[in-house]
């Protein structure tokens, strides 16, 4: 075995040094690209966070007390003219991975609200191998046949946040609980964006 061994290290000679630079630097390249990629990671959620910011609490409160609906910036250099708005801002999403309990919640007041009808559900049946039968008669006779359900529930965040803005535009008020319980969000943005991005 140890014969079996040296034969097949003196068949393949050791790396030359400078190849092996070579290899080192290349993965010394990637671990350095993973890292900056990490960094660029945290660094968009903390831009993100302060976009979130700007614009959904100090530009609107600033705008407010102006009295101003619109601001436009001049082009600069190479920047272009650059307008920001004020205006509605609604954001609804009852996520899928809250606890049980809390999309209970959220599924009621809808209901309560009379929008039960946004509401997708999904029964998932479990049946065994050899019940195939069975399982095509399941959708029609699920009680009768004492079959296990399993119910899902959900609703898009688009449509719950269309239902929310019509809501809310049409005067019907709701509290912090119930926006709490929609995962809700209800405010004013400014809205900035090039000229160009605009038309």
């Amino acid at each position: 075995m140890k014969n079996a061994l040296a034969a097949l290290a003196a068949e393949d000679p050791p790396l030359a040094p400078d190849r092996l630079a070579a290899i080192r630097a290349k993965v010394a390249r990637v671990r350095d690209l993973r890292l900056e990629l990490e960094n660029l990671a945290a660094r968009q959620a903390e831009i993100g966070t302060e976009l979130n910011r700007l614009t959904r609490e100090e530009l609107p409160e600033a705008f407010e007390e102006a009295a101003l609906t619109s601001l436009t910036l001049a082009a600069e250099g190479n920047l272009p003219t650059y307008v920001a708005s004020k205006r509605p801002f609604y954001r609804a999403n009852v996520a899928a991975d809250w606890e049980e309990e809390r999309r209970e919640r959220a599924f009621s007041l809808l209901e309560r609200r009379g929008a039960e009808d946004l509401v997708k559900t999904t029964l998932a049946v479990e049946l065994g191998r050899g019940e195939r039968s069975r399982a095509k008669l399941v959708r029609n006779a699920l009680v009768k046949l004492g079959v296990p359900v399993r119910e899902s529930l959900t609703v898009p965040w688009n449509t719950l946040t269309a239902w929310l803005r019509e809501r809310v535009q049409s005067g019907e008020h709701f509290s912090a609980g119930e926006l709490e319980s929609l995962g809700a969000q209800v405010g004013t943005v400014v809205e900035c964006q090039s000229a160009r991005e605009k038309r």
